[in-house]
């Protein structure tokens, strides 16, 4: 059996561990839209692979992290100006972050030379023809405007692995008992990289936290 290259080992190491970081440093302050904005949707282009995604790795498309679909096709990501309502919206509704956040984090990518930043669009008009147009691509728009041109993308929330207390492994039955869970290494695939909500406790994935 061929052993995999050393450098494939150490990239997919990087992103495992960029996405981890990226993942805990948007987590620190969760936002929530308020009520009676806009409703906001993340968009793609018209035959991209996936119609349903996770918040997480939506979060790290949007972090610029996660740069190809699942299918092999790079990322494409656009995004209004952070000043505008849509963003806004879009930052705390959809992703649960604060706008700031997310500029935060591409900063960083740009900074560590690991990603760049997403395109800025001018409106959402040129939002929704860019995003039908290029093969690859993701967005946002409120609900209202979006056509049969893009894909609407649902975000699924799927929970981080919780550890179950002491107390509540001393409670359970015998049979029903969780068993001790050894940490594996890091996946080659980042998207499946997760990092727990606030107060959670996870098993952090081996050789992330070592030297």
């Amino acid at each position: 059996m061929n052993k995999p290259a050393a450098g494939n080992f150490g990239t997919s190491l990087a992103q495992a561990f960029a996405l981890c970081m990226l993942a805990l440093a948007l987590l620190t302050g969760t936002a929530h839209a308020a009520p009676g904005q806009p409703e906001m949707v993340a968009i793609g282009f018209p035959a991209t692979s996936e119609a349903t995604i996770s918040l997480t790795t939506l979060r790290a498309i949007f972090g610029m992290v996660q740069r190809k679909w699942p299918d092999g096709t790079p990322v494409k990501v656009f995004v209004l100006a952070d000043g505008t309502v849509d963003h806004r919206q879009f930052s705390k509704g959809v992703l649960r972050v604060f706008p700031h956040q997310l500029r935060h984090a591409w900063e960083r990518g740009v900074l560590s030379g690991n990603s760049a930043y997403p395109e800025q669009l001018a409106s959402a008009q040129e939002m929704l023809r860019r995003v039908a147009s290029t093969p690859g691509a993701i967005g946002y728009l409120r609900a209202s405007e979006v056509d049969e041109t893009v894909r609407v993308i649902r975000v699924e929330i799927v929970p981080a692995f919780t550890i179950p207390t002491q107390s509540a492994r001393a409670s359970a039955p015998a049979s029903r008992q969780a068993k001790p869970v050894r940490a594996e290494r890091a996946t080659a695939d980042p998207a499946q990289i997760r990092c727990a909500q606030p107060g959670e406790k996870v098993l952090a994935p081996a050789g992330l936290l070592t030297r």
